[in-house]
């Protein structure tokens, strides 16, 4: 009693020690609850539903993932659960195989978990095809009976991936033998089966899981072992016939491996019969297979008896020749016409390869604008003439690359506009030759001009001169010429002029005077006006020299652009030295826009000296 009230007292005195309490977060949890786990669906829609829990978090606040790994960076779905911490979801388009799906779940602290489930979806059936046993063959318990099938994909070839056979029996409980198909898709086995009716049944699955069968009945008899000779070859499946009764008894009987007929229905086939190329790989029974005798792709010829590939069942001697790049009846020649794939685009002459040499030309190309059947279809640059005028479009720039510029079609949706088309007096360029209605009148006169002479050969092709008269007396105006003062004025003159074409792209006016001048004039004043409406232009003077090359000798003195067809004036001063004794003087009017058909007006053109 008294250590009791020390140690109370002792607690009084010095008081409790601190503590720290502290709340475990555990990890959430993820769960699957369906499908169940190696699930086999013939759809690729499947329905999912799963569960999450978090102490710390609620359920709408979790970041949910469901992922495949067969593409595991596209998430299959990410809804947030339900109040309950369930959520469900269809996937659609999930592609043939096996699928390990995984819901994850991550709380807002980081922590997560993760639960799997393997399913698979199942693509199209295999083809199932049992050669042996037959119905039509008695069979006995006391002899081997031989199992053959294949199990190959849909179009009879092979599949590149582990194949199941399960063999069973209507009356076994267990399978008669689970195995995996050889390379070639074939199972093949012997055993013994019970006396009785049986339904044999083969069931395939594909690598995919796609699951098919066949199924044969045949029946058992019961005989004691070694008794028949079915074939009469002398020898019974355990032992020999040697007094020829069609038994075998007593002494008859061997029980010793390689003394019995290891396929009593063949007379072939038996201890000490002769290998021969026959189809049967042990004729001799003596274990040892013939791969050459061996029809190992069931097309009823074996490597020795002619089949040129013993793993393509369209290939034996006899077989159809068809178009697949294969010589099918084993002749070494294939089918005339063409069966090589010269170019390697994986398409034969007789698949409709029109130029085996190019590989970017057979039936799956795509129709380029290059002069050339790309696609096989009979149809040269189809597309590229949408207007049907035998002219390609010039806008796209695969045909602008090919064609020349005669073949070029610059509007393709108008049948009438081509290179060979006449151009007439209308809203577009006809011939495509850049121009709009040239030609389209023809005409073009200026009132009353005269031609300078000479002027056909200073300016081959361009006959307008603009006549100014003598000079004339008028006021007294002055301008300052080589620091001097000289007082000279001359007349005015109009000329009136008109585009008649788009063609006619520059009018040339070159001003002649009656008198010579031998001294320089103050000024010249140049005026356009009358252009028709919608049209713009330019005015420009230029001096032509001595050599009065049109190229390379013309001097720009003066120029005004119009883009909004207003009246224009120029205006050329003195101290630019105008000398009329020695230089030729030429106005320029140019059309920079489409001009109406037929002109709606002319132009009237005005220079004044003084």
């Amino acid at each position: 009693m008294r250590i009791a009230i020390f140690l109370a007292l002792a607690t009084l005195a010095f008081g409790c020690p601190d503590q720290d309490i502290q709340t475990f977060n555990s990890p959430p949890d993820a769960l699957i609850t369906s499908p169940a786990p190696d699930s086999v669906f013939d759809t690729a829609t499947v329905e999912f539903v799963g569960s999450v829990q978090d102490n710390q978090t609620s359920p709408a606040d979790l970041l949910i993932t469901w992922s495949t790994n067969r593409d595991p960076d596209t998430p299959l779905n990410t809804d947030v659960p339900d109040s309950t911490g369930e959520m469900r979801f269809t996937a659609t388009g999930l592609v043939p195989g096996e699928h390990v799906i995984t819901l994850q779940v991550v709380a807002e602290d980081g922590a997560s978990d993760e639960a799997t489930d393997t399913i698979t979806i199942a693509g199209d059936p295999p083809e199932v095809i049992i050669t042996a046993p037959q119905a039509a063959v008695t069979y006995y318990d006391a002899e081997d009976i031989v199992f053959q099938g294949t199990v190959r994909d849909p179009d009879g070839l092979p599949f590149e991936a582990t194949t199941l056979a399960v063999w069973t029996s209507s009356l076994e409980t267990d399978p008669i033998q689970d195995t995996i198909v050889d390379d070639n898709g074939i199972t093949s086995f012997t055993g013994l089966l019970v006396a009785g009716n049986h339904v044999i049944t083969l069931t395939g699955t594909s690598p995919d899981g796609a699951v098919a069968s066949a199924s044969v009945a045949i029946e058992v008899g019961s005989v004691p072992p070694g008794l028949l000779d079915q074939d009469g070859d002398g020898w019974c499946p355990d032992g020999e016939d040697l007094d020829n009764n069609g038994q075998c008894e007593g002494d008859e009987i061997y029980g010793q491996p390689g003394s019995q007929d290891c396929d009593d229905d063949e007379s072939a086939v038996h201890p000490g019969a002769e290998e021969i190329c026959d189809g049967i790989p042990d004729n001799n029974c003596d274990g040892d297979i013939d791969e050459t005798d061996r029809d190992a792709d069931l097309d009823g010829f074996s490597p020795c008896q002619g089949d040129c590939d013993d793993g393509q069942p369209a290939m034996y001697p006899g077989a159809a020749e068809v178009c697949d790049g294969l010589d099918n009846n084993c002749d070494t020649a294939l089918l005339p016409g063409g069966e090589s794939d010269a170019d390697l685009d994986l398409y034969f002459t007789c698949d409709g390869d029109c130029d085996d040499d190019e590989i970017l030309i057979n039936p799956a190309a795509t129709e380029v604008c290059d002069g050339v059947d790309n696609n096989c279809d009979g149809l040269v640059d189809e597309g590229f003439d949408a207007d049907g005028d035998g002219f390609v479009n010039g806008n796209n720039a695969d045909c602008a690359d090919f064609f020349d510029e005669a073949d070029l079609d610059c509007d393709d949706a108008n049948t009438a506009v081509n290179p060979n088309a006449i151009e007439i007096c209308n809203d577009w360029d006809d011939d495509c030759d850049g121009y709009f209605n040239e030609n389209a009148d023809p005409s073009e006169t200026l009132a009353d001009l005269e031609t300078a002479d000479g002027l056909a050969e200073v300016l081959p092709g361009f006959g307008h001169v603009l006549h100014l008269p003598p000079f004339a007396s008028c006021p007294a105006a002055t301008c300052p010429v080589l620091g001097g003062l000289v007082t000279i004025c001359r007349n005015s003159e109009t000329a009136t002029g008109g585009f008649a074409s788009a063609q006619d792209q520059v009018d040339l006016f070159v001003i002649e005077y009656d008198q010579l001048a031998t001294t320089l004039g103050c000024a010249m004043n140049i005026g356009l006006a009358g252009i028709p409406g919608g049209h713009d232009y330019s005015l420009e003077l230029y001096r032509v020299g001595d050599v009065m090359d049109p190229v390379s000798d013309w001097e720009l003195v003066n120029a005004s652009d119009n883009p909004s067809n207003q009246p224009e004036a120029l205006s050329q001063d003195a101290f630019d030295f105008l000398d009329f004794s020695n230089d030729t003087f030429v106005i320029a009017v140019h059309n920079k826009g489409n001009w109406s058909c037929p002109t709606l007006g002319s132009y009237t053109l005005t220079v004044t000296g003084g």
